[in-house]
This record gives C-alpha cells, structure tokens and sequence, in this order.
C-alpha cells in the first residue's frame, strides 16, 4: 500500500552536491511561487491465514523516497543557468566574456550522464526538510508574448531529514526573463540561424524529460542507494504561432504528411537589461537554439 504526506512549499534554499547523496549546506536561496514536498512509503500487509475475518495483523514499510513536485519558479537570468545544470548538462561556472560577464552554454551530452544532484532545504516558517540525492527529473521552460515567462521543475530525493534553514543566506538581486519582449528567427535548415526575424510566434514552450530515477539496493535502508538513466532522453517543443499568409501553413500540412520533413533552424532571444563593467557593453541575454521539424 502506498502511503503519502504532503507538504506546500513556502521556502526553498539549495546546494550543488559534490559527492552525490552527500548532504551540503544551502548556498543560496532560490525564490518559489509554489511547490509540494511528497514523502512516500510502501507498506506491505501480510495476508496470513489466522482463522480470523481479520484480514491483517501487522504490516511494515519497504521503500521510502522524496518528491518534489510542481515546483513554480519565476525565471531569472541569475538562477535559470542553475537549474540548466541539473537538466541538460553540467557547466556550472560558464566562460568569462566582456570582462565582467559569463557565458552558459548548454548542450546535451549523448554520451555521459553528467547531471549534477542537489540538496533541497524545503519547508515554510514552522518546519524544514533537507532532502539530499536530489535530482531533476523534469523541467518545463515557457515563453510568451501575454503571460509572464514560467518555469516549472519536479525532483526527486532520497529522504526528507527535519532540520532548519541554513541562515544568513542574503536576498541576491535578480532580473526577470520577461518574454514579452522576445525576439523569435527561424530560417531554412541550410541557412544560419537567427538570420531570419519573424513576428507570429506568440509562445514557446520547452519540456525537458531528463529520464532520470532512482535504484534500490542493499543498503541496510528503505531509501534508494543511486540514480541512473532508464531511458534516452529529448526535448519537447510546443509552439503557438499565427499565420500571416498561407506560405508556412502550407508547410505546416506538408510536414503533416507522411512524406513531409522540412526542417528548420529556430532562434528565440530574450535580452534584458546591460550588465555593470563589461566591455563592450553586454546586456543579459537568454538564447534558446531549436533544430527541429
């Protein structure tokens, strides 16, 4: 029987593990609009025959793990490199350019799992869990013209340990994404990319499934012992966009059909406002490259 507990989130506070499992100190805040903390238990209940209409006379507990889930997060150009680690690749430090700025690039890695795992300092005022062996199993970035950008994550952990907040943890300065004010390129698959500005997309959604879950050994504990791969993984693209003229909507019907493939190079860009010493003068910027059908 699986039994669950439920806690809304109210606080978040999180660390890169060096050692996966391994417990950290939360080295900054991470600012949350929502999110539940899941703690599920299987129980099992011996079905013995004991010439009684009572069907079960003791029962005990075989898995124990976390869950996080629906966690809502208003993206910054600050933070979303972060949680970009634990989803598509790691790079946690990015390359220095223009003198006082960094660049993040993020690319799969087809050939090593290099997802990092974080411990998760959860709760609200009353009560906090950390939660170690935390990793992201799903995240879900939106950008629109009418709405403010959204990012959505789910976890997994190991156990939820009672604890309290790590304190003195200061409010960073952060710069929302706001995609109102994105700029949107897609051009032919034999072209370049961001060469081609067009003005009907109206939203863009990116879904990331890392495929990632957790594995049960022994190891003297009802919690997993590690995490691995089930699956390969991919993105998924959606896309709302208004047609102008019948020339891409024709495309769009012939790509419908069996024998329609006509790929194309997609660019979206969010820029935001200039950052302080660099040279030449750089503005925080959000680049999401696409190749797709």
């Amino acid at each position: 029987m699986a039994i669950t507990g439920q806690m809304p989130l109210a606080k978040m506070q999180m660390a890169r593990e060096v050692v996966p499992g391994t417990s950290l100190a939360a080295t900054h805040k991470v600012p949350i609009i929502s999110g539940n903390l899941n703690e599920h238990g299987e129980r099992t209940h011996p079905q013995e025959q004991r010439e009684s209409f009572i069907g079960n006379h003791r029962s005990f507990v075989t898995k124990r793990f976390v869950e996080i889930s629906g966690m809502e997060i208003s993206p910054t150009y600050e933070d979303l490199p972060r949680f970009l680690n634990y989803a598509i690749s790691c790079n946690m430090t990015g390359a220095p350019t223009a003198v006082t700025a960094r660049q993040y690039a993020f690319a799969p890695n087809a050939t090593v799992n290099d997802l990092g795992t974080a411990t998760l300092e959860v709760g609200d005022d009353t009560d906090e869990f950390d939660v170690n062996f935390g990793i992201l199993t799903r995240l879900e970035l939106t950008i629109s013209k009418n709405a403010p950008a959204t990012l959505t994550c789910d976890w997994l952990g190991q156990k939820a340990t009672s604890g309290s907040f790590t304190s003195n943890l200061s409010d960073r300065t952060l710069e929302d994404i706001n995609g109102a004010t994105a700029t949107a390129y897609i051009d032919a698959a034999a072209g370049t990319i961001g060469t081609t500005l067009v003005t009907n997309p109206m939203e863009v959604k990116v879904t990331i499934e890392t495929k990632q879950t957790q594995f049960w050994g022994f190891n003297g504990d009802l919690t997993p012992v590690d995490t691995y791969r089930n699956a390969a993984r991919s993105a998924m693209v959606e896309a709302k966009l208004a047609f102008l003229n019948t020339t891409e909507y024709d495309q769009f019907q012939t790509n419908m059909s069996a024998t329609g493939s006509t790929q194309r190079k997609i660019r979206i860009v969010v820029t935001g406002s200039n950052i302080t010493g660099t040279v030449p003068t750089t503005a925080r910027s959000l680049t999401i490259d696409l190749y797709t059908i």
